[in-house]
């Protein structure tokens, strides 16, 4: 989980600078953190 909130945050600090771009960093942020989400969940299955 470490990992993977570091590589959120990286992600974070690119898309701020491309906040010009619009709807497309939303986008991909909401993704990145779907992705967080249903790799938790599925760690949460495991271990049950």
């Amino acid at each position: 989980m470490q990992a993977n909130v570091c590589e959120i945050q990286e992600l974070n600090t690119v898309e701020i600078e491309e906040v010009s771009g619009g709807f497309l960093p939303v986008a991909l942020f909401l993704f990145d953190v779907a992705i967080w989400a249903y790799d938790g969940y599925k760690l949460g299955q495991i271990t049950k």
